[in-house]
């Protein structure tokens, strides 16, 4: 998983290199694992703290840990938790392959979550795979069958992850990314702005930014 890790990570810091993080100082990687991506954006934006939050079984596998690797344990914290009950204040959230693997009722919750906690510039970068239109060929429908085998997880449709952001609170600001994969070591190619959407997946890749809305009980 360390390899697919590091790919993911080139793909999000190609997706954001636009992104203008000025205002923002604090980052939690939710599900963030070992923090590989945490530590991607650290070195990419010095003036970042980051928090990586996974389950305490996940962050206590010390030997794992990216941070003190990359010697950047004086910015990056670990910290075992539940996504579902509560998440640190941040001025924004990564929520990176993980919408995917709940329910519209669970991943609400990990949304609503992360609206009450959230400060500052407040938004949360989301990546996950994007399902096209019926006649489009493309990898996310052949994993949603996968979804449907292991939890109650699913893939979805742009307008499908546009609704459920809505519902949480959080209103939709852009996507970009990269046409293809061959396109995310050229950064020189122009970026895609989505009018919806969220993803990276085989043929696209794609980071989608939303910022706090209208809060919706």
């Amino acid at each position: 998983m360390t390899s697919y890790s590091a790919v993911e990570t080139q793909w999000a810091l190609t997706a954001l290199a636009n992104e203008d993080f000025s205002q923002i100082h604090t980052l939690c990687d939710v599900g963030g694992g070992h923090g590989h991506l945490a530590c991607g954006l650290l070195n990419a934006y010095p003036h970042l703290q980051a928090t990586v939050l996974d389950l305490p079984g996940v962050v206590g596998e010390t030997d794992q840990l990216w941070a003190p690797k990359l010697g950047l344990s004086d910015r990056c914290r670990y910290l075992g938790g539940d996504m579902f009950h509560e998440v640190p204040p941040a001025d924004a959230y990564v929520l990176k392959s993980v919408l995917h693997d709940w329910s519209d009722d669970e991943c609400m919750r990990i949304l609503a979550n992360l609206r009450r906690a959230v400060v500052g510039a407040g938004r949360v970068f989301a990546a996950d795979f994007v399902v096209p239109g019926p006649e489009e060929p493309h990898f996310s429908k052949l994993f949603d069958i996968h979804m449907m085998l292991v939890g109650t997880g699913r893939e979805r449709t742009a307008a499908e992850f546009a609704e459920l952001m809505g519902a949480a609170g959080w209103r939709y600001a852009c996507g970009t990314g990269y046409r293809t994969l061959s396109t995310v070591s050229s950064p020189r190619l122009p970026p895609l702005v989505l009018r919806f959407g969220s993803a990276w997946s085989i043929g696209s890749v794609v980071c989608t930014r939303y910022r706090k809305g209208l809060w919706r009980r």
